[in-house]
């Protein structure tokens, strides 16, 4: 048996999962934190821009269609990629997404880059699902996938 394999296989013997699913899992609790952050100040957004608060409020449905809409070609598009490259290319899309968002004071911009980090978070959610589940035996599957 090899090192990496006695590695992956020690804690499952212990009843825990792999580092990986973890990571995996809270990454994706950090990206879509982003997305409910922008509820708990979306008064201040929209008097910052000057906009309403209902055109305030179509940034975090940009961000929801960008997840509907991204989700299902995202995967098919990546399908071929190795797994940690879209993993790596969707994340930094999303923190690039988000660090354009915070600089801009500009409401196109920012409504573009909301629905562009939906279809980032998309995508890095469908590939750490399926990485998750090929991290544990087959008999861990269900929680690896109900922890991410």
């Amino acid at each position: 048996m090899s090192a990496e394999a006695a590695i992956q296989q020690a804690p499952a013997a212990r009843g825990r999962l792999p580092l990986g699913v973890y990571l995996l899992s809270f990454s994706l609790f950090s990206m879509g934190s982003a997305e409910f952050l922008l509820a708990g100040v979306l008064p201040a957004v929209a008097e910052d821009l000057r906009i309403t608060l209902s055109s305030a409020g179509a940034l975090i449905s940009a961000f929801a269609a960008g997840v509907v809409v991204g989700g299902p070609p995202l995967a098919i598009m990546t399908l071929r990629w190795p797994r940690r490259t879209t993993l790596v290319v969707t994340q930094v899309v999303f923190a690039a997404c988000v660090a354009i968002g915070i600089l801009t004071d500009n409401y196109a911009v920012l409504l573009t880059t909301r629905f562009l980090c939906g279809l980032a978070y998309a995508g890095f959610w469908a590939v750490a699902a399926v990485t998750a589940i090929s991290l544990v035996p087959a008999d861990r599957t269900a929680r690896a996938s109900g922890v991410v």
